[in-house]
C-alpha cells in the first residue's frame, strides 16, 4: 500500500499542483477542501469547513503525512479561526493519529518589512504583542495575514511535537495567470514597481520543494523537531527582467518596460503612505536567501525564467487552436 498524504486546501492552485506531484511520485492523496469533489483512484477527497468544525480525527486517521495549506488570505474576520486555530487543532490531531511528518504553509510575510535586506530564517519574525503597522509597511489585510502567519508558527512551536514539522515560508506563488499579468499593468504601476523583485516562485517548483522535505523529513537522518525553510527562486530577478525576457520571447510591445522609479523615490513613497519613519523593507526589496533549502541539495526543477517560457508559449498555442 503506498503511503498516505494528507493535503488540506487541496482544491487551491498550490494544492492542485502538490497533489498532482504527490500522485506523480507514487504516494495516496486524501485531499481536504471546504467542498466536496468527487473521488478518483488515487484521490480521496473530503470535505470540511474550517468555520464549521475543527475535528480533524476522521481527516488524519491513517494518514502518513499531513501538508498543511489551507489558509484564509484576504477575509480578516477568518484569519484567526482558518489560520491560528486550525493550525494549532489539526498539529495535535496529527500528533494523536500517529502521523510522522507535518508540513505548514506559512508565508514570507512573517518577516513583515526587516531592517535588513537580507532575509534568512534565521531573520527576527514580526512580533504579534507589538503594533504590527510599525513592523510591516503593508495594506491591513496583509498586516492582518502576516500576524496571523507568526501565530500559527508559535502555536506548532507550543505544541512541542514529537513528529518532524517542516515550516514552508514561500514567496509569491505564481501560476501562469500571475507571470503573465503584468503586461496589462499601467504607466504608474510599472513607474513604481519595475526596480522592484518580483519575488516569484514557480507553483511546481514549490510543490517539488514540499515532496523534497517531506521525504528528508521521513529519513533517519532527520530527527523530529521543528524547522523553518524559505521558498523562493533567485533566479526570478526584477520585475523590469522578467519583462524584458517576455519581450524578448514574445515581441509583445505590451511587455516594454519605460521609465521607472529609483529606489529612494519608491522608499520616500512607502514612508509617506504608512507614516512610519524607520528604514525598513518592502518585500521587493528583498534579498530572499534559500541556501539553506539548496544545502539539502535541493535546486528547483524549472525556475521562474523557464516558467515564464512555457506561459508564453502555451497562451500562443491555445490563441491558435
Amino acid at each position: 500500500m503506498p503511503e498516505r498524504v494528507l493535503v488540506t486546501g487541496a482544491a487551491g492552485f498550490a494544492g492542485h499542483s502538490l497533489v498532482a506531484a504527490l500522485v506523480a511520485a507514487g504516494y495516496a492523496v486524501r485531499a481536504h477542501a471546504r467542498t466536496g469533489r468527487e473521488d478518483t483512484p488515487v484521490i480521496e477527497w473530503r470535505a470540511l469547513d474550517l468555520m464549521e468544525s475543527l475535528d480533524f480525527a476522521a481527516l488524519v486517521d491513517g494518514c502518513d503525512a499531513v501538508i498543511h495549506l489551507a489558509a484564509s488570505l484576504s477575509d480578516q474576520s477568518s484569519m484567526d479561526r482558518v489560520n491560528v486555530e486550525a493550525t494549532g487543532a489539526l498539529v495535535r490531531a496529527a500528533e494523536a493519529a500517529g502521523v510522522r511528518y507535518f508540513g505548514h504553509a506559512s508565508s514570507i510575510t512573517v518577516y513583515g518589512s526587516p531592517k535588513t535586506r537580507r532575509v534568512t530564517e534565521a531573520t527576527p519574525r514580526l512580533d504579534p504583542g507589538q503594533p504590527i503597522e510599525t513592523q510591516y509597511y503593508a495594506e491591513p489585510y496583509m498586516r492582518d495575514y502576516a500576524r496571523t502567519k507568526v501565530l500559527s508558527e508559535q502555536v506548532i512551536e507550543a505544541a512541542n511535537p514529537s513528529m518532524v514539522v517542516d515550516i514552508y515560508r514561500p514567496v509569491v506563488v505564481a501560476d501562469a495567470a500571475r507571470l503573465l499579468e503584468g503586461r496589462d499593468w499601467g504607466k504608474v504601476r510599472r513607474a513604481t514597481t519595475l526596480y522592484r523583485r518580483t519575488q516569484y516562485v514557480w507553483r511546481d517548483d514549490v510543490s517539488a520543494a514540499i515532496l523534497h522535505l517531506m521525504r528528508r523529513g521521513r529519513s533517519e537522518a532527520r530527527g523530529s523537531g521543528v524547522e523553518a525553510w524559505n521558498l523562493a527562486d533567485e533566479s526570478a530577478g526584477t520585475f523590469a527582467q522578467h519583462f524584458r525576457r517576455a519581450y524578448r520571447l514574445s515581441g509583445d510591445a505590451r511587455w516594454k518596460t519605460g521609465l521607472h522609479l529609483p529606489v529612494l523615490a519608491d522608499m520616500g513613497k512607502d514612508f509617506l503612505r504608512h507614516r512610519q519613519f524607520q528604514i525598513r523593507y518592502p518585500l521587493g526589496m528583498l534579498d530572499i536567501s534559500t541556501e539553506k533549502l539548496r544545502a539539502t541539495g535541493f535546486a528547483p526543477p524549472a525556475g521562474i525564467p523557464r516558467a515564464l517560457e512555457v506561459a508564453l508559449a502555451e497562451e500562443v498555442s491555445a490563441a491558435s487552436a
